[in-house]
């Protein structure tokens, strides 16, 4: 778990240097960096924080940057929202992962599941 958080740091770090410019990872367009991060990140807080206990830390309520580059995202650029399913996403991971989650409890939250864009 240190690991991860460590990259994630780096990735805030990044995100909210005076060097980041544009709303994208790097710069004005979206790269294959925005695509693969986005869908860890979008997962982390409805999923691997629960599920997955890294409950450390929360992107929505440690990393700001993070978090607005992921509204961004899931709000600006259609693509992004269009094929972000919540409900598959939970569903898929608190179900078929019976190992960690033996009683197939799917959570509702968190509510909402990515915030609206400030």
């Amino acid at each position: 778990m240190d690991n991860l958080f460590a990259h994630l740091d780096k990735v805030e770090a990044h995100l909210s240097s005076t060097d980041h410019k544009g709303q994208f990872y790097y710069g004005d367009t979206v790269s294959e960096v925005d695509v693969r991060l986005f869908v860890t990140i979008i997962r982390f807080d409805p999923v691997y924080v629960m599920l997955f206990k890294t409950n450390k830390r929360t992107v929505r309520h440690v990393y700001p940057a993070i978090h607005q580059w992921v509204k961004n995202l899931y709000w600006n650029v259609a693509a992004f929202k269009e094929t972000t399913d919540f409900e598959h996403i939970k569903g898929h991971y608190f179900t078929s992962l019976v190992m960690l989650n033996p009683a197939g409890i799917v959570p509702d939250g968190p509510i909402p599941h990515i915030d609206p864009i400030n």
